[in-house]
């Protein structure tokens, strides 16, 4: 049973790391003030949902730099790789009553990826803007708090993989110990 807890709570926080890359591309709240900001700077038209501002014209045309250009790849790549997780986390979820291991230590490396895709953005961010608020911005915004929380949450994940690998190798009682 705790291999079975251990990697539901895993797949709900890579869901919300996965969640969070996706914010990250299309909000245009990293930096909140006078002007919000994204990582789409040259984005033209926006719409607002829930409070919340979004690049409804997204596209490779609205990144203005090749900085731009590696944080929407470092994105891109973390919901790739945190989808991937996800799949391999079902069949671990739906064989989780045998004693199959569908790839334990795989999926934490890919759960670990995703946060170090997410981690790289942030720093990226933050050295493009030389750890400075942007011009018209008073403090960072929604997508950057999101993205933030996301990285501790992808290691818990990671760690928790591990916990239902050893458990499903009948090592618990080393982990206990």
């Amino acid at each position: 049973m705790c291999r079975f807890i251990a990697i539901v709570i895993a797949a709900v926080l890579t869901s919300y790391s996965t969640f969070a890359a996706f914010f990250g591309i299309f909000s245009t709240e990293w930096w909140t003030g006078a002007v919000n900001v994204g990582i789409a700077t040259a984005c033209n038209s926006t719409a607002n949902l829930d409070g919340q501002s979004y690049c409804n014209d997204f596209s490779l045309d609205t990144l203005s730099n090749s900085t731009e250009q590696a944080m929407f790849g470092l994105l891109v790549a973390s919901i790739i790789v945190g989808l991937l997780a996800l799949i391999v986390m079902v069949f671990n979820i739906i064989f989780a009553c045998c004693c199959i291991n569908l790839a334990g230590p795989f999926t934490g490396l890919l759960v670990f990826l995703q946060g170090a895709c997410i981690l790289a953005t942030i720093l990226t961010m933050g050295f493009y803007y030389s750890w400075s608020y942007p011009a018209g911005t008073s403090s960072i915004g929604a997508a950057y708090i999101v993205n933030i929380v996301a990285v501790p949450l992808s290691w818990v994940a990671t760690a928790l993989t591990g916990v239902h690998h050893y458990s499903q190798n009948g090592r618990d009682e080393e982990i206990k110990a």
